[in-house]
């Protein structure tokens, strides 16, 4: 994918303006009230909240249709880190090529530096490695994050230099 006017990121004035200036609704939320997921009010893109000890990790997602016609695939497209007072410490980008399957292998970027990727249900993994116990490990299964991207977050909520 990339940044120029053909990619999603252009079509919304840029990725940050396009989800930050949406108004999100509550759809669920699991693991004792510290994942939070909503859409907004058209269902065109999506949140995931995760609220950790020391801060929180939010992912911002678009929902495009399947490639069966039946549903919607969501697309991870950016995690803001906040500190425990809502401070933004930074934020990672999140890109894939694959359009049609329902997990597809993910690649992770702060700034221009590759981070690591991950494949399968990327929110959930990253839940686990902040929450701990709070998560059934069976809603990872055959889920992974690259060690560096989970150290990266996790210093980030922290306030860690890097």
């Amino acid at each position: 994918m990339s940044f120029g006017s053909s990619s999603g990121f252009s079509r919304f004035g840029g990725i940050a303006q396009h989800h930050d200036e949406k108004r999100y609704v509550l759809k669920k939320m699991e693991a004792e009230g510290k994942i939070k997921f909503y859409d907004d009010e058209k269902k065109e893109t999506g949140k995931v909240e995760i609220i950790a000890e020391k801060g929180k990790v939010v992912f911002y997602k678009d929902y495009l249709p399947s490639p069966a016609g039946v549903g919607f695939l969501e697309r991870i497209k950016k995690i803001d880190i906040f500190s425990s007072d809502d401070e933004l410490r930074d934020t990672l980008f999140v890109i894939t090529d694959d359009k049609t399957m329902m997990h597809p292998i993910y690649q992770f970027s702060q700034g221009n530096m590759v981070l690591g990727r991950g494949k399968g249900d990327i929110v959930m993994a990253i839940a686990y490695h902040l929450l701990g116990d709070v998560i059934d490990s069976r809603f990872i299964l055959g889920s992974a994050v690259d060690e560096e991207v989970l150290t990266t977050i996790k210093k980030l909520i922290e306030g860690k230099t890097i």
